[in-house]
């Protein structure tokens, strides 16, 4: 798998590089990163699981935009979301790319 950041880093770096990126390129508004027990804007609760909070583009509520994403899915959603954008690209990991 590619990303924008070194293979080798931590996955937390990992992710959060990828969440910013996806904030830089307009994708979404990359917001925080969640202990085990967030709430989020609906009231759903998250026991057990480190989580990320983008808020997407668009009409409507922040809460209606809003996407909580667990730790573990947070690689595939962004490599989809930039399949689907075209810019598989903008995601993929190039030597002297990571910050």
């Amino acid at each position: 798998m590619d990303y924008p950041v070194d293979p080798a880093s931590h996955p937390q770096s990992k992710r959060r590089t990828l969440l910013r990126l996806g904030g830089t390129l307009g994708w979404w508004r990359y917001e925080s990163e969640n202990p085990p027990g967030h709430v989020d804007r609906n009231g759903h609760t998250y026991p057990d699981v480190v989580t990320y909070t983008i808020v997407r583009p668009g009409d409507g509520t922040t809460a209606a935009r809003e996407r909580v994403l667990h730790a573990d899915e947070v690689i595939g959603y962004v490599l989809a979301a930039a399949d689907a954008r075209g810019e598989a690209l903008a995601v993929a990991y190039r030597e002297g790319l990571t910050p």
